[in-house]
């Protein structure tokens, strides 16, 4: 289950679920310290864009003792939040690889813009420039040696082009839940 904010993964922990990403890079070190806590309940992971944020992370996780799995956000066109594809992403994740209680967990690579572009191929267009942004990281990943097991993204809006690119590992669909309305909106292949 994807979260927002530390107050949710623990709506959702003590609630039963067992499994929680916070997908917003956290910042707040008190509200950081309440996250490493989880991770001695439950499995939790959590996205980061910054390597003071990374520092401040491994710091929480030190202070309760556990080994925490952290994505790079990546920057795949909402222009919000995450780092630019391909150096960007490697400094970060060697970063975390060499902090002593985090482990690099691969890519937060959300295209939340192109949630709600109406027209399909535009949509397609949209979601087929993340793919090139994150196989462009992706190669040189491991060209330094690093394994990106998942790459986390995709939603409501565009989730059958994530599917069908074959990078993506896991879809952060979830707004079906609620059946948003103006998903509605969207033209579907026949338009």
């Amino acid at each position: 289950v994807c979260c927002q904010k530390v107050s949710e993964a623990e709506a959702m922990l003590y609630g039963g679920v067992s499994n929680v990403l916070i997908s917003n890079p956290g910042v707040d070190f008190s509200k950081l310290r309440r996250f490493a806590a989880l991770a001695r309940i439950a499995e939790v992971a959590i996205c980061a864009d910054d390597a003071g944020n990374i520092a401040d992370i491994n710091q929480a996780a030190e202070q309760f003792d556990v080994k925490i799995p952290v994505y790079v956000e990546l920057n795949v066109g909402a222009d919000r939040c995450g780092v630019e594809a391909g150096e960007p992403v490697l400094h970060l994740a060697r970063s975390i690889s060499s902090s002593s209680n985090l482990h690099f967990a691969g890519l937060q690579a959300y295209q939340g813009k192109a949630q709600h572009i109406r027209d399909y191929k535009e949509r397609g267009s949209a979601v087929d420039a993340a793919v090139d942004k994150i196989n462009h990281t992706i190669d040189m990943l491991q060209s330094d040696n690093i394994e990106c097991p998942v790459i986390s993204g995709a939603g409501t809006g565009t989730y059958e082009f994530e599917a069908r690119s074959k990078v993506y590992t896991e879809l952060q669909v979830g707004s079906y839940i609620f059946m948003d309305a103006d998903y509605a909106l969207n033209l579907d292949e026949k338009g």
